[in-house]
């Protein structure tokens, strides 16, 4: 089903409708409505919204619409709807993708490279930091894509480690991609660009972060991949809603096993959790992160 992209724009920028209702109208309106007047006429029909919309309500919607397309544009930013043939694969198949998704880069190995995402906290051990560079190293090298968050610590060591082989790594932000604002975060964006990496993002041009959006990115993260390896966290933390998706999502779940740190400082504490739960493949060594790879792409997406 083909949908013209201003139309889902318009639709996605209408004040106070959730994803449910917007992907809802959508599938009713299918190819049968290509202006603004058939819209708001569609809209004002329909029951499927609580809240009726005023004239204001539709045009400043349409005028962010017809903004954030154009300003995408002029920044090198892709649009992909859900309903275009090179949406991600594996993201369709979540019971909550995003609608649209804003790219910036070497789009075209998203669906052609097998994705693992590595994961893990902010502020990780020195052990912590360097497995993540090291697995980010490993995938990248085999030509996975190492899929992360371009946060400060396991997110920005996985995405450069792979960078380090050459390696093929995609970002997922919390925010739209002009709304890079931590310099570090920049500079790993801009080195991302640089060696065919890619910014990926469900919020629209202009989008500043907010609280709630980094635990929906971390479905996204989840949702992007055949697995998930969680580097270092506590039992609490950003790190466990994306574990919690990858499980929803039946993705292969994978922890690093550390054997060097002091565990009771709590910051590996999630890692033995999940492992001691079986609820993650343990990962020790060269060994079983081969297998991990092997199980990977065996895998028919």
């Amino acid at each position: 089903m083909e949908i013209n992209k201003a139309i889902i724009l318009k639709v996605i920028c209408l004040p106070s409708i959730s994803r449910k209702t917007s992907f809802a109208l959508l599938n009713m309106i299918a190819d049968q409505i290509v202006t603004e007047a058939e819209l708001v006429e569609f809209i004002e029909q329909s029951d499927l919204l609580s809240n009726t919309l005023n004239k204001s309500d539709f045009e400043t919607a349409f005028c962010r619409a017809e903004e954030v397309y154009e300003k995408s544009m002029t920044a090198g930013i892709k649009l992909i709807s859900y309903f275009d043939g090179q949406y991600p694969k594996l993201l369709r198949t979540t019971d909550d993708p995003p609608l649209m998704l804003s790219a910036k880069g070497n789009y075209d190995d998203i669906n052609f490279k097998k994705p693992v995402a590595i994961i893990g906290t902010r502020k990780p051990g020195e052990q912590g930091r360097e497995i993540a560079f090291a697995l980010g190293e490993s995938f990248g090298k085999s030509g996975f894509n190492v899929v992360s968050g371009l946060a400060p610590g396991c997110d920005t060591a996985a995405h450069l480690g792979c960078l380090n082989e050459s390696g093929y790594t995609v970002a997922v932000l919390a925010f739209g991609i002009d709304q890079i604002a931590v310099q570090e975060n920049r500079l790993l964006a801009e080195k991302i660009l640089d060696q065919s990496g890619l910014l990926l993002s469900e919020y629209l041009f202009g989008q500043k972060a907010k609280p709630r959006y980094f635990v929906e990115r971390d479905r996204i993260q989840a949702g992007l991949s055949e697995a998930v390896i969680v580097v270092e966290t506590g039992i609490k933390g950003g790190t466990m809603h994306t574990v919690k998706y990858a499980r929803n999502y039946n993705r292969i779940l994978a922890a690093s096993d550390h054997v060097r740190q002091d565990n009771s400082t709590g910051k590996t504490q999630g890692n033995q959790h999940l492992i001691q739960n079986s609820l993650a493949v343990a990962l020790t060594d060269s060994k079983d992160i081969d297998l991990l790879k092997s199980k990977i792409s065996a895998s028919p997406f």
